[in-house]
């Protein structure tokens, strides 16, 4: 059994983890705060964000979390359709309405992100003078090699994939802080490099987790004997 304060404490350390833009910090909207028998429903957002609403500082993908009151299983609760229709699904289904085996959310992850090509069209174009030249250089690197991270996990290969993510995660950190430091970006243009990046990081890290329960090729061969 846990506290309200520990839930607090457990998504706030959860999404920190590897958020890296200089001089921001993702917080708890405390007073957004949603407490039901079984948990409490928590949302968070930039302290940048949040201090200024200034749409620079927005940041895309940061789906709440349930804590489970009795375990501190932290739930993150699905994008894409409004959070009382997720809980009333939670409250008839259990746990496993969020629990996606981790494989199936992987392959989510690569589907959605493939489905969007890189906002990198000043880029490729050799429009080197745009405002957004530079960050869409920044995510043009991030695209390549996220695109190789998920190949080289999926293909078997004989590294040490916490490492690879932890330094990619890094590079997408990079990429978010010099998209926030960024001037003359249309607020539009803006959303589209948020929610790029957002993507991928959520890929970095489902490659990571999935890892570390072992090789996918290995599970294939399982299945196939």
């Amino acid at each position: 059994m846990i506290t309200r304060e520990e839930a607090v404490e457990s998504v706030s350390r959860r999404v920190n983890e590897n958020y890296r833009v200089p001089g921001d910090e993702l917080v708890v909207l405390a007073d957004r705060i949603i407490e039901k028998p079984y948990g409490w429903i928590v949302f968070y957002t930039s302290r940048r964000w949040h201090e200024t609403d200034d749409p620079r500082h927005a940041i895309a993908g940061n789906a709440p979390f349930l804590v489970l009151r009795d375990t501190g299983e932290m739930l993150p609760i699905p994008l894409g359709r409004p959070v009382d229709d997720s809980i009333r699904e939670f409250e008839e289904r259990g746990p496993e309405a969020f629990r996606t085996p981790l494989r199936a959310r992987l392959l989510e992850a690569w589907r959605a992100w493939n489905r969007v090509p890189p906002p990198t069209e000043r880029w490729a174009a050799g429009n080197r003078r745009h405002p957004a030249a530079g960050i869409e250089c920044e995510i043009s690197h991030v695209a390549t090699s996220v695109h190789a991270f998920y190949r080289d996990y999926m293909g078997g290969g004989p590294w040490d994939f916490a490492t690879l993510a932890a330094n990619r995660l890094a590079a997408v950190g990079r990429a978010e802080a010099y998209l926030a430091a960024a001037e003359g970006i249309t607020p539009g243009d803006r959303a589209r490099y948020q929610a790029y990046l957002a993507q991928a990081r959520d890929l970095i890290e489902r490659v990571r987790d999935v890892a570390a329960t072992g090789p996918w090729l290995a599970d294939r061969r399982d299945k196939r004997g």
